[in-house]
């Protein structure tokens, strides 16, 4: 294995400047991820690993089958570019998939709407998969999804949740066509709970904990829907909102 020991090595440029930078990510088409579990996770799921940069102590052990380029680096460079600081592991790149056209399975899809917070979209992917949602859909402005937190959040789930980015005009449309109907999960007079529609095949908004869902959106939807709450918080976090509603798309 490769072993790097220079802190202005190109790979190890690279690698900070994913891990910082949106922009860059998609002008070059890659990501940054962290952790010997989610590299297993990536290459058991056919995502293409482009590099890889083992810690010193873990590189003797390390199987490079499957990965583009495998390197290690002593303590000190890896500590500059791991997005964890205190970890000891590895930090690979993966390429962003090719997105391709939806095609309803289930029929059961998330929206989230200006949700910004890179948490609660990894969360949100990581409910979408462990309830075999179809897709997660963003749209006005989400988090990055590439965004080392978001990945980190998602604890794998980005190699298996399909996920996709558009304008909410163009996800109205691509719904209408695949005949489901959309809910918009908010607050409204005309609100009813979500366990009294059928989830068998639709799609619900959730929007940031802010600003709710866009009033576009709200005015678009088929229904307005609400999660009922017997405690006196006034709202719920939009992951655990989105999060709970993947779970009773399984309760159909």
């Amino acid at each position: 294995m490769e072993r790097i020991t220079s802190r202005q090595n190109p790979l190890l440029s690279h690698i900070e400047r994913l891990s910082s930078d949106a922009a860059y990510r998609t002008q070059r088409g890659e990501y940054v991820c962290e952790g010997k579990k989610l590299l297993d996770e990536a290459l058991a799921a056919g995502v293409e690993v482009t590099a890889a940069v083992f810690h010193e102590e873990l590189a003797v052990y390390a199987d490079s089958a499957g990965i583009g380029r495998a390197v290690c680096v002593p303590d000190g460079l890896y500590s500059r570019v791991s997005v964890l600081r205190s970890a000891r592991e590895v930090l690979f790149t993966c390429k962003i998939p090719v997105e391709t056209a939806y095609t309803p399975t289930r029929g059961q899809v998330l929206c989230l709407d200006g949700v910004q917070d890179p948490g609660n979209v990894g969360t949100v992917l990581r409910s979408a998969d462990a309830f075999g949602l179809d897709a997660v859909f963003l749209t006005n402005a989400c988090a990055d999804v590439y965004n080392p937190k978001t990945v980190r959040a998602a604890m794998g789930s980005l190699f298996r949740v399909s996920v996709y980015r558009m304008e909410p005009d163009e996800f109205l449309s691509l719904m209408h066509a695949a005949k489901l109907p959309v809910y918009a999960a908010t607050l409204s007079e005309d609100s009813v709970s979500v366990r009294d529609i059928s989830l068998a095949r639709a799609a619900v908004i959730v929007g940031s904990e802010g600003k709710g869902v866009s009033e576009y959106l709200r005015r678009m939807s088929d229904a307005r829907v609400i999660i009922p709450m017997c405690g006196r918080a006034e709202s719920l976090n939009a992951g655990v909102a989105a999060s709970l509603i993947a779970y009773l798309f399984t309760c159909t």
